[in-house]
Formats: C-alpha cells, sequence, structure tokens
C-alpha cells in the first residue's frame, strides 16, 4: 500500500456528529497502512479509549472532560491521563 501524508487536515474523519471512531474506520478512510497511521495517532496527540480494548479513537477539541479527568461517549470512556493505570494514580493525588 502507497505511503500517504497525514495531517491533522486529513484527520477530516472527525466531526461534532462523529466524535469517536474505530481505528479500521480511521484505516479505511486514510487510505494508508496501519503502521503509518499508528504513528500519526501518536505524534498528532490523538486520544484512546480506555475501555473496550482501545481500540476507540477522538481528538482532544472533542473531548469534554469533567474535573477528574474522564470523559464518555457512548459507555466509550476516555481518560486525560492516558490509560486507566495513569487515570487511577491521578485520582488518588487529588484526594
Amino acid at each position: 500500500m502507497p505511503h500517504s501524508n497525514i495531517t491533522s487536515f486529513d484527520l477530516f474523519l472527525f466531526s461534532e456528529t462523529e466524535p469517536v471512531l474505530q481505528f479500521t474506520d480511521m484505516l479505511s478512510k486514510t487510505k494508508c497502512s496501519s503502521r503509518t497511521l499508528r504513528r500519526k495517532i501518536k505524534t498528532l496527540g490523538i486520544i484512546t479509549s480506555y475501555n473496550a480494548n482501545s481500540k476507540f479513537y477522538t481528538l482532544p477539541k472533542f473531548a469534554k472532560f469533567d474535573s477528574y479527568g474522564l470523559w464518555e461517549n457512548k459507555e466509550i470512556c476516555f481518560s486525560l491521563y492516558g490509560s486507566f493505570k495513569n487515570q487511577q494514580f491521578s485520582v488518588k493525588d487529588k484526594v
């Protein structure tokens, strides 16, 4: 598969009406290799869900985190701190 340059503009696939996507959705819309997409996910700061086997993604601008750094969209959970393990440490530090 040819490599394509993914920029934040190319990730138009996220929208107000569809703020959460699966990796396979992003892969088919960007038409790049999975390795390239994973690399871009890291560099663009795309957030990964901490439940559902981390298979959902969103952009930080769509996530409305509460005071504990959590956001849920249709039972898909995201943490401002990345993994749930990091989230637990963060909440513990606040208490």
